[in-house]
C-alpha cells in the first residue's frame, strides 16, 4: 500500500508522499507512548506518524474527521488536528 498526507491548511506543501507504514500513536496518562498498528486510517484522539524508506512524518493530535470517501482507486479522509487540516489517501 502507497499513502500520502497532505496539509491542506496551512496550505505550506508539508507532508509526505510514498508513505508505506502508518502508526498511531498517542500519550497516556504518565506521558508514555501507546502505539496501535491496527488503526486503519486517522482516528480522532491519535497521532498519526507515516514512514516511508527514506523519512517520517507525524501529525499532532487528531480532533475531527471532516469527511471521509471510498473510490476505486483510494481511500481518503479529510480531518482536523489541534494545529492544521490534512488530507490522507492510501491507494489500493
Amino acid at each position: 500500500m502507497r499513502m500520502t498526507l497532505t496539509r491542506l491548511t496551512p496550505d505550506d506543501g508539508a507532508g509526505i508522499v510514498g508513505a508505506m507504514i502508518m502508526t498511531h500513536f498517542r500519550f497516556d496518562e504518565e506521558s508514555k507512548p501507546e502505539r496501535n498498528h491496527e488503526l486503519e486510517k486517522p482516528t480522532v484522539g491519535w497521532h498519526i506518524q507515516l514512514d516511508s524508506l527514506t523519512h517520517w512524518y507525524y501529525t499532532s493530535l487528531i480532533e475531527e474527521i471532516i469527511s471521509e470517501e471510498s473510490t476505486e482507486e483510494y481511500d481518503e479522509v479529510i480531518f482536523r488536528t489541534q494545529n492544521s487540516k490534512y488530507q490522507w489517501r492510501v491507494f489500493k
